[in-house]
């Protein structure tokens, strides 16, 4: 096990290097989680990677003051190498953290399947991502990125990242939770593609600043299944082109098409469930807030690295002044988005 001030000193003097031999620096400002982060980029090859999911946050150099940077760089197109290890294969934890590299000032995740290395100094408010090349990147990555050190970032901020989808109208927001294979993607698509606010399918944010409920939206993207193309025929324009044998599944950038429905944030009225069973009606049952925070804590924790207790106070609040359904989800996805539109229409006359 390595010294964890050398590793980080290590990680920064490399990067700092990376950015005075590249002329080329990028830079975009996205405003998410009512924060104001700097992304820089040494060099272009890992904008087309970080930024299509990311389109709808970017705001202009103006727009606040900056509250964090993070350094965006691959050692395929800088021809700087890649940082070493500091620990072996066996001390990177199931979500990628680095065991024994973790304090309160410092966070680090490598990421297997990327080989990406994450990690951030909250003391400097300065965070660095650095892969071995801008190629091959998993398409989880692509419509996902920099999922760890956002979630890190907005965690000091009391925002915290969760494995949930959000959809909503201008009478407020639901929260989709649910293991994978649940349907929160797939109704979450159906929303979207039916004129519905869409904030996300698999990651969304929440705070519960002053007792407000709020949700934030922070990757414009979804994900599906090749085989399930042909259920989401108005999203077909927003498929992201690639070679399929690489990628899991198909990735969906919805800026561009769909940009009037993609807020930043929303008003939180309810947390959904779904539950798929061909037999029953489609429709609402009233579900334990235990249930809710169970099912959303559990796919959390198995996703995002360093997820604990700042993500599982700040949902456990958010439930305990907001209604918690299971979601039937029946047996003709036809009827989904109005179904949904109407409950949360609904919920606006309720005293949540």
């Amino acid at each position: 096990m390595g010294d964890i001030n050398l590793f980080y000193k290590s990680v920064y003097n490399q990067t700092d290097k990376v950015f005075a031999l590249n002329s080329e620096v990028e830079i975009r400002q996205i405003f998410v989680g009512d924060m104001m982060i700097q992304c820089r980029f040494a060099g272009v090859a890992l904008i087309p990677v970080i930024m299509p999911a990311l389109e709808h946050l970017i705001v202009d150099a103006e727009a606040g003051i900056i509250e964090y940077t993070i350094d965006i760089w691959d050692s395929e197109s800088t021809n700087i190498d890649f940082p070493i290890a500091p620990c072996g294969i066996d001390d990177i934890l199931v979500r990628g953290e680095l065991d024994g590299f973790i304090s309160k000032r410092y966070e680090a995740a490598f990421f297997t399947h990327a080989r990406m290395l994450t990690v951030i100094d909250h003391d400097s408010k300065h965070g660095v991502v650095c892969l071995a090349t801008s190629s091959d990147i998993p398409a989880f990555e692509l419509a996902c990125p920099l999922r760890g050190i956002l979630s890190w970032i907005l965690r000091r901020n009391d925002t915290a990242m969760i494995h949930a989808a959000s959809v909503g109208t201008t009478d407020g927001c639901v929260i989709i939770g649910g293991n994978s294979g649940a349907g929160k993607s797939s109704t979450a698509l159906r929303s979207l593609a039916g004129g519905m606010f869409y904030l996300g399918d698999d990651i969304c944010a929440i705070s519960n600043k002053n007792n407000n409920p709020t949700v934030h939206g922070i990757y414009s993207s979804g994900k599906t299944l090749s085989s399930d193309l042909k259920f989401f025929p108005a999203l077909t324009s927003s498929i992201y082109s690639h070679f399929e044998e690489f990628y899991e599944k198909e990735v969906y950038f919805f800026y561009d098409q769909f940009k009037s429905q993609l807020p930043k944030s929303g008003k939180i009225k309810a947390i959904i469930i779904p539950h798929q069973d061909l037999t029953l009606a489609i429709g609402f049952q009233k579900i334990s807030f235990a249930k809710a925070l169970s099912v959303i804590c559990s796919s959390t924790k198995n996703l995002l690295p360093n997820a604990g207790n700042e993500m599982f106070h700040i949902l456990s609040s958010i439930l305990h002044q907001t209604p918690c359904y299971r979601f039937n989800l029946g047996n003709n996805p036809s009827l989904i988005v109005d179904t949904l539109a109407n409950f949360i229409s609904t919920l606006k006359k309720s005293r949540y």
